[in-house]
């Protein structure tokens, strides 16, 4: 705390900034999104020149990813907004700004949305950092999970078919029996 408050000249900043980012990194390791997520944007609004002020405000948008898969609040979708907007607005030659594309696609992944995500994957540009790792997932999203969902409705229809099929068997069955009773 000292060595933020007292963080003035070029120098001290980036210990200043260098100490938020590492007490946001201990709050996130445990789990306290919440306070990580404040230490990230406390380094971000008090050093944003600092160099290690676009890996804090992706560290930011991370912790907000993982509160709104907890909480599913809306804050947490627009607070992951904001700060993707402003990663590439104020550091577009960061390498987390390819990330972001794929940060939307695994959200999309949690969601279960996996033919959305795999096309979102596919989108990844082959300059982009994180090709490689699109390329990896969207592949098997697209032949793995998407193929699960489609034989999960045809699992289903063919279910919905049997049950109509049983019941016409029994009907047809009854039928029988209350003309055998005539």
């Amino acid at each position: 705390r000292q060595i933020v408050l007292s963080s003035k000249a070029p120098e001290e900043a980036k210990w200043g900034a260098q100490a938020l980012l590492i007490t946001g990194a201990i709050m996130a390791n445990r789990g306290w999104y919440h306070e990580a997520s404040l230490a990230f944007d406390a380094v971000v609004q008090r050093f944003p020149k600092a160099e290690v002020a676009p890996d804090a405000l992706w560290r930011a948008i991370q912790c907000f990813d993982e509160l709104e898969a907890a909480d599913g609040l809306p804050m947490w979708k627009r607070l992951i907004e904001e700060r993707s907007n402003q990663l590439v607005r104020d550091y577009p030659a960061d390498v987390h700004v390819a990330q972001l594309q794929l940060l939307a696609g695994q959200r999309l992944d949690k969601a279960q949305k996996y033919l959305e995500a795999a096309a979102t994957f596919e989108k990844i540009g082959s300059d982009s950092g994180v090709h490689l790792d699109a390329r990896h997932v969207a592949p098997r999203d697209r032949r793995g999970r998407g193929a699960r969902e489609r034989c999960r409705v045809q699992v289903h229809a063919r279910d919905a078919r049997i049950a109509d099929q049983h019941d016409a068997v029994a009907d047809e069955r009854a039928q029988g029996l209350v003309r055998g009773g005539r």
